[in-house]
């Protein structure tokens, strides 16, 4: 079974969320990535969050939920949610930032970073935002 992390990183009424290159097809997306072998997940997240955004002022609030599902490989997933805070007081409106070692193994990838208001989150990509209407409660 392959473990997951996602966060919801949430700065005022604001979630993060990102893109890749068009190329990768990759959709839009929140952080978060695979945790390593004996990794704790609540430490999991909070490096994938750091790996993929490079804000190093974020606060983990609460695991929001869990969810498991058959991957496009025909391996299990059993990923789970967090609500993240960004502490920072004005973070940038939107950055570029470079995750240098995906879990893939493969090179580099540049992810395009924004803030998009929580009322108005798009469609995320492999039902990311499954758990979102949860950390609204």
């Amino acid at each position: 079974m392959r473990r997951k992390a996602y966060a919801y990183i949430t700065h005022k009424n604001r979630l993060l969320i990102f893109t890749q290159d068009p190329r990768r097809n990759a959709g839009t997306q929140v952080p978060g990535g695979t945790i390593e072998e004996g990794e704790d997940p609540d430490v999991g997240v909070m490096r994938e969050a750091e790996e993929e955004t490079g804000l190093k002022c974020l606060t983990r609030v609460a695991l929001v939920g869990e969810k498991t599902w058959r991957g496009a490989d025909g391996v299990d997933v059993a990923a789970r949610f967090y609500h993240l805070t960004c502490d920072d007081p004005t973070p940038p409106e939107c950055w570029d930032h470079w995750e240098i070692t995906p879990s893939d193994g493969s090179s580099p990838v540049l992810f395009h970073l924004r803030w998009t208001p929580l009322n108005d989150v798009p469609n995320l990509a492999g039902d990311q935002g499954c758990m979102l209407a949860t950390m609204h409660r």
